[in-house]
């Protein structure tokens, strides 16, 4: 498990990061409401949507850009995160000048 962070202690909400379908198996018997598919692949996807069949919510992220994120949805994970929409971003430098007269 990379990481395990609760972030509402009222409604004892608990998200899991985890890296490989194993650990995702291993969770499965912890109530887990979120759990984070981090850096797994297409295939990798689809079957942790299979092992969870439903009782967690799933979010593929990690290695997701625009143009694979149509597959990553497919799989049927619940959210994508795709890092591309803010580091990669471009940048635009607005600035304004403030002149007291």
């Amino acid at each position: 498990m990379n990481s395990c962070s609760e972030s509402n202690t009222t409604s004892k909400f608990l998200g899991l990061d985890i890296s490989t379908s194993c650990t995702g198996i291993c969770i499965l018997d912890q109530d887990k409401q979120l759990v984070l598919l981090d850096n797994m692949s297409i295939e990798e996807c689809r079957a942790a949507v299979e092992i969870v069949s439903g009782r967690a919510k799933l979010e593929a992220s990690g290695g997701l850009i625009l143009s694979n994120a149509h597959a990553y949805a497919k799989t049927g994970v619940d959210y994508l995160a795709v890092g591309a929409l803010t580091h990669s971003a471009p940048v635009l430098d607005i600035g304004l000048d403030l002149r007291m007269e």
